[in-house]
C-alpha cells in the first residue's frame, strides 16, 4: 500500500514540476519576444529619427556642392569676359585670365580652340599622360556648351604621380551669332573636392560619401575601384550581388530622388540618405551619406536595451523564485493532505477491526453468561439434590 502511494506521489510530482517547467518556459519566451520586438520598434524610430538628420544634413552639403559649382560658372564667366579673341587671325589672348580660375580645387585648366589645339593653359604639365581624353566627346556635341566628363586617373612622370582622379569641367564660348570660339576645360581635383565638401565634413563617425551623375557614373565612393564605374555595369553589380537594396539605393538617387532607408548590407544595418544636387537646370549629382547603424545609436539606446534585458532578467528570477515557492507550499498542501487521507485509512482499519473485535466479545460475554447461567442451574440443582439426599437420609434414621 506505501509502495503504491509513493509511485502515486511521484508521478505528481513529476506532472506538476514539468507543468511549471513548461508554462515557466513559454513565459520567458513570450516575454523575450515582446521585448525583442520592443527593442526593434525602438530602434526603427531611432534609425528613422537619424535617417532624417542626415537628410537633413546630405540636404545642406548638396546646397554647398551646388553653389560651389555656381561659383566655378561665375569664374568661367569672368574667364572668357577677361580672354581677347580675335577670330580674323584666331590668336587668344588668356593673359589677363591666368588668377581667375585658381582655385586648389582645380588641377588646371586648358583652352581649346575649334580645331581642338590648345591655345592657353596653366597649371598644367607637359608629360601627363592621357590629358586629352574625353575631350573629343565633348567636342563632336557641338551644340552642347557644358559637359561634366567622367572621373579618371592621371599620370604624372616627371613628380612620380599616379592615379590622380580627376574630373573635367567643359564650357563652350560662343560669339553673338552663336558660333563656338573656344572651350575652356577646367581639371578638377576630385580627392580635394570630396576633402573639401564631403569627406572632411562626414556627420557621424563611420559616415561615407557617395556621389553619382545623372547618367549613373560614380564619382565618388571610399571604394576606389568603384569610381568611373556605372551603376548598370557588371562589375559594379557584382559587388552588389545580392543586394537588393543598395542597388536600389543607386538606382533611386540616379533618378534624382530624396528620401533616406534602413537596410541591411555585409552584416551591418546602414542609414543611407540621398539627395539631388541640381547643378545646372539639365544635369545634377546624388549625393548619398551613408552611416553603419552602430556608430549613431548612442548610449541613449544601449542603456534602453540593457534597461530593458536587465528589468527581463529580473522579472524572469522573480517568477522562477515565486514558482519553486509556489511548488514547495503546493507539494507541502499536497503531503499534508495525502498524510490526512493515509491517517483516514488507518482510523478506518482500525474502526473495522474494533468493530469486529466488539462482535466477538460481545459472543464471548453471551456464551459466558450461558455458561454462567448453566453453572448456577447446576448449582442450585446440585443443593437441592443435596436437600433431597440429607431429607431421605433423616428418614432412614427415624425409621
Amino acid at each position: 500500500m506505501k509502495e503504491s502511494n509513493n509511485s502515486s506521489n511521484k508521478i505528481i510530482d513529476s506532472i506538476i514540476i514539468g507543468s511549471f517547467v513548461f508554462f515557466t518556459i513559454i513565459f520567458l519566451l513570450l516575454s523575450w519576444f515582446l521585448i525583442q520586438r520592443n527593442n526593434n520598434n525602438f530602434l526603427d524610430k531611432y534609425n528613422k529619427y537619424f535617417g532624417q538628420v542626415g537628410l537633413n544634413y546630405d540636404n545642406q552639403v548638396s546646397l554647398e556642392v551646388k553653389n560651389d559649382f555656381k561659383d566655378v560658372f561665375h569664374n568661367v564667366d569672368h574667364f572668357f569676359e577677361s580672354v581677347s579673341f580675335s577670330t580674323s587671325s584666331t590668336v587668344f589672348d588668356c593673359s589677363n585670365s591666368i588668377s581667375v580660375l585658381d582655385d586648389e580645387e582645380f588641377y588646371g585648366w586648358y583652352l581649346v580652340d575649334n580645331n581642338n589645339n590648345i591655345v592657353c593653359e596653366s597649371s598644367v604639365p607637359n608629360d601627363v599622360i592621357n590629358l586629352r581624353q574625353f575631350d573629343e566627346n565633348f567636342f563632336l556635341k557641338t551644340d552642347q556648351n557644358f559637359l561634366i566628363s567622367k572621373v579618371f586617373s592621371l599620370e604624372i612622370e616627371a613628380s612620380n604621380i599616379k592615379n590622380v582622379n580627376v574630373f573635367k569641367i567643359y564650357k563652350s564660348y560662343f560669339d553673338d551669332k552663336k558660333n563656338k570660339q573656344a572651350t575652356l576645360v577646367l581639371l578638377v581635383d576630385l580627392d580635394t573636392f570630396i576633402f573639401t565638401h564631403l569627406k572632411d565634413s562626414s556627420l557621424w563617425f563611420g559616415s561615407e560619401f557617395f556621389v553619382l551623375d545623372s547618367k549613373g557614373d560614380i564619382f565618388w565612393t571610399v571604394d576606389n575601384d568603384l569610381i568611373g564605374k556605372n551603376i548598370e555595369d557588371d562589375y559594379v553589380k557584382k559587388v552588389y550581388v545580392g543586394f537588393g537594396d543598395a542597388l536600389n539605393i543607386l538606382q533611386k538617387a540616379r533618378l534624382g530622388k530624396t528620401g533616406f532607408q534602413t537596410y541591411g548590407f555585409r552584416g551591418d544595418t546602414y542609414v543611407t540618405s540621398y539627395t539631388k544636387s541640381q547643378i545646372l537646370p539639365d544635369y545634377y549629382w546624388g549625393i548619398l551619406l551613408s552611416t553603419p547603424a552602430k556608430y549613431i545609436q548612442s548610449d541613449v539606446f544601449v542603456n534602453y536595451t540593457q534597461g530593458s534585458y536587465t528589468f527581463f532578467y529580473f522579472v524572469a528570477f522573480l517568477l522562477i523564485v515565486f514558482l519553486l515557492f509556489l511548488y514547495f507550499v503546493f507539494r507541502k498542501n499536497i503531503f499534508l493532505h495525502l498524510q490526512i487521507d493515509e491517517t483516514k485509512k488507518e482510523m478506518i482499519e482500525e474502526t473495522k477491526k474494533f468493530k469486529i473485535t466488539e462482535v466477538k466479545l460481545n459472543k464471548t460475554v453471551e456464551e459466558l453468561e450461558l455458561l454462567n447461567s448453566n453453572m448456577v442451574n447446576r448449582e442450585l440443582k446440585m443443593i437441592e439434590l443435596k436437600e433431597e439426599i440429607k431429607k431421605i437420609k433423616e428418614n432412614k434414621e427415624k425409621i
